[in-house]
């Protein structure tokens, strides 16, 4: 099997999203210094929290601690939703809550439009959340992919991210580093990786938007402490991590392994 460029962007990935399976398993790191970006801190956390939005005709309140809504609106597409989490928990290991909130809610978050954290809810057998916009869920879906592949990169690269955070490495991934660029870029490793099985799995699914999502996404403010990697970086960062499944079919260890090995040639 060979790879290249047009493997990657070719392809809609059909975002078949099932409902994460929770192993009671609850382990911190040792330590997490969470940094500004997708990344979120304890205090903007619990600002958070208590906040209850209209997402459709449904009320959210993803971080009431007794409580947790996660939904669409839309159950077709909240069945499509749960069945990507449940093979991005599945792969990756990693069961965090998932939910949605309102950016224009929160100016204080502007520039969050999804996060990971390692504060949690009270769902049983989860560790961490993810918080995804619900205005770049409704953008991604309308103006950019209606099949669901940039949304399931972006929940991939948090996913990422928890991953990171759990096995205690967040610190390590920026450590010497003016910017949070390598965890960033680690995280898009990761979520190419995902994307690179699911190729892999059903070769005729097009993956154009999600890798054009890296693209997007990328920053040219390399000076900025928030400063998540070029354009060209990001797509690089999930191109490789994309071919450890697709062309090696590696497993996932290997693969958050190769992603470390990765961000330390940048």
């Amino acid at each position: 099997m060979t790879c290249s460029r047009r493997a990657f962007l070719s392809g809609g990935f059909s975002a078949g999203v099932a409902a994460m399976v929770a192993t009671g398993v609850d382990v911190r790191p040792a330590r997490a210094n969470l940094v500004s970006g997708c990344l979120i801190m304890h205090d903007e956390f619990s600002r958070l929290r208590s906040a209850a939005t209209s997402f459709g005709n449904v009320r959210v309140s993803l971080f009431d601690k007794s409580k947790h809504v996660r939904t669409t609106g839309n159950r077709t597409l909240d069945l499509a939703l749960d069945a990507s989490i449940k093979r991005l928990s599945d792969l990756f290991g990693q069961t965090p809550a998932f939910g949605f909130y309102k950016e224009e809610d929160h100016p204080e978050l502007s520039a969050m439009n999804a996060f990971a954290t390692v504060e949690g809810t009270d769902i049983a057998g989860t560790w961490g959340t993810i918080g995804f916009g619900t205005t770049l869920f409704q953008t991604e879906m309308g103006k950019y992919d209606p099949y669901g592949s940039t949304i399931i990169a972006v929940i991939a690269h948090e996913f990422g991210h928890i991953w990171a955070m759990r096995a205690g490495m967040m610190d390590k991934l920026n450590e010497g580093q003016k910017t949070v660029k390598r965890s960033e870029l680690h995280a898009d490793f990761l979520a190419g990786y995902f994307l690179g099985t699911r190729k892999r799995a059903a070769p005729n699914i097009s993956l154009h938007a999600a890798g054009e999502l890296f693209h997007r996404i990328g920053d040219d403010n390399i000076n900025s402490p928030n400063h998540h990697g070029t354009p060209k970086e990001r797509v690089a960062a999930a191109e490789e991590g994309f071919k450890i499944s697709y062309v090696q079919n590696r497993d996932p260890q290997h693969a958050f392994a190769a992603g470390l090995e990765y961000i330390k040639n940048l």
